[in-house]
């Protein structure tokens, strides 16, 4: 594990510590390692019997093992197989350009020859608007009880020229030829393609609703950070929100409720209970599309400027920036 101390004087880099645990739960106090970097790897040797530990950022030439044409080298992982040490890594960044690619030496220092099928995921190759899955890299080796190999990998989906959902977990067969792996066949990764052997049918995503009926909030809501004191309680099947002085732009803990979006293509739908009273110019309620204080689009209501009456909303912030504000006076709102 690392810690990032992000110090823009001293430039810290991420310093690598371990914790251990036999059951999951009772975890052991840090264990502090003099190398730093992101990204560790421990490696097992079956031959010498040591432990490796890998990183991204070498501070001299003797341990760079592998020198690649892609930029910003990242996430090694070392394997030994028939002889052969195996590096996979990621390469070219998290975004578009992101691959994983391999090479193999006889010894775990090298030299290190690539593969022939590097890179083993990219689909980037085919077009960065031709598939929905892109991004795709930090690819790890796994081989079963039964003698198949996978390889788990990050990849996003994009919709409309952007990820909503962000970087996620994508699984492959992978394949043994001459001596080096392929993954997926050396194809590009299709959300319509299933790994072998197939386990049956996907299933189809349930409709989610919440009615607030039960006693304790359901556990896929969350805050933003930590609130002073609870700003919410359920009450006769209603969730009950208590507003404060911060809203979704400001770096704390507003009155809001939020539940993580589950799927590329999704609706979202909420009933505002009526209420006594207007509210003030600044109070607001409503639903929102939030990634960030610096990026969320809402909607809902809010006491309009003369504060004689209530008004609909739409709120865009983007990159920090309110770009867009639509309000117009809904006087017959009940």
């Amino acid at each position: 594990m690392t810690r990032w101390t992000y110090d823009p004087v001293a430039r810290v880099w991420p310093r690598v510590w371990f914790i251990s645990s036999e059951d999951l739960f009772n975890w052991s106090d840090p264990v502090w390692a003099e190398p730093w970097g992101i990204d560790p790897e421990l490696f097992q040797d079956p031959v010498t019997k040591k432990t490796y530990l890998n990183l991204m950022a070498p501070n001299n030439n003797k341990d760079r093992l592998w020198g690649i044409a892609q930029s910003r080298p990242e996430g090694p992982k070392m394997y030994y197989k028939d002889g052969w040490y195996y590096l996979l890594i990621a390469e070219g960044g998290t975004d578009q350009l992101h691959r994983s690619t391999i090479a193999r030496s006889k010894t775990p220092s090298g030299p290190f020859v690539a593969g022939p099928h590097n890179p083993l995921l990219y689909n980037g190759q085919w077009g960065f608007d031709n598939l929905t899955v892109q991004s795709t890299g930090h690819a790890t080796l796994t081989k079963t009880n039964d003698g198949l190999w996978y390889a788990t990998f990050l990849a996003r989906r994009n919709i409309n020229g952007s990820s909503p959902l962000g970087r996620e977990t994508f699984m492959v067969n992978v394949d043994w030829k001459d001596e080096w792996p392929v993954f997926n066949q050396g194809d590009p990764v299709l959300l319509s393609r299933q790994i072998k052997p197939e386990v049956g049918p996907r299933q189809v995503p349930r409709q989610w609703v919440d009615d607030f009926s039960r006693a304790k909030l359901d556990s896929s809501w969350y805050q933003l950070r930590v609130p002073y004191t609870k700003n919410y309680k359920l009450e006769k099947g209603k969730l009950v929100l208590k507003p404060n002085v911060f809203g979704l732009s400001d770096r704390d803990t507003p009155a809001a409720l939020l539940r993580k979006q589950k799927s590329l293509n999704m609706t979202f739908s909420a009933e505002l209970s009526s209420f006594k009273g207007d509210l003030g110019p600044r109070n607001k309620i409503g639903i929102s599309s939030y990634l960030s204080e610096f990026q969320h689009q809402d909607i809902g209501i809010r006491g309009c400027v003369n504060a004689t009456s209530i008004c609909l909303y739409t709120e865009l912030n983007k990159n920090g920036t309110q770009e867009v504000i639509v309000s117009e006076k809904k006087p017959q709102y009940t």
